[in-house]
Formats: structure tokens, sequence, C-alpha cells
């Protein structure tokens, strides 16, 4: 998946990989959290407000990078982010029994 993202929709970033001005860690992370909407992927061709700019940040550790293009990500297609939302909280449920020894989660 990583390959063909860098071949086909992130040309700077497997630029800077290839002169390694650039992780495989920070390149996974372009790729996965920039890359899972047309509204993205269509957003990142910008020179201003697109890949150029992720790339600007690539100095940030892996932990702090994966924050901020989480966060260009949910400014870029706020809709995807409300979506993604409901299904983490449809895939997390508690469930409350009684016991004879009082309840148990």
């Amino acid at each position: 998946m990583l390959a063909r993202r860098l071949a086909t929709i992130l040309p700077r970033t497997a630029h800077a990989l290839v002169d390694g001005d650039l992780s495989v860690e920070h390149a996974l992370t372009i790729s996965r959290g920039a890359c899972g909407t047309e509204r993205r992927v269509a957003t990142l061709a910008d020179p201003e407000c697109g890949e150029s700019l992720l790339l600007a940040q690539a100095h940030l550790g892996v932990d702090e990078f994966k924050k901020v293009v989480a966060r260009w990500a949910l400014q870029v297609d706020p809709d995807a982010g409300d979506a993604q939302s409901l299904e983490d909280r449809a895939n997390h449920t508690v469930d409350l029994h009684d016991t004879l020894g009082g309840g148990e989660l």
C-alpha cells in the first residue's frame, strides 16, 4: 500500500524518503493518515496546505507527527472523522452483569 501511494499520491514524500530526509515511519504516517478519503487525497496536491505542509513538520518525532497528521486529516475532512468516531464507538461496548457477589463488568 505504501509503495503504491508513494508512486501515485505522495511524490514529495517518496522523494524525501529516497533522499533520506524522511523516515519510513513518517512516510507510513502520512500514507495512513492523509490518504483515507478522496477529499484528503485531493488536498495533498495543494502546494500550500497539502503534502508540503505535512512534510515541513516531519522534523518532529513520530508520535508528535502522528498527531499533526491526524489534526490535518480532521481539518481537511471533518465528516470522515465523525464517521470514524461513530464506527469506533460501535466497536466498544460495556456489559454489566448482576452476580451473587455484586455487579461485574
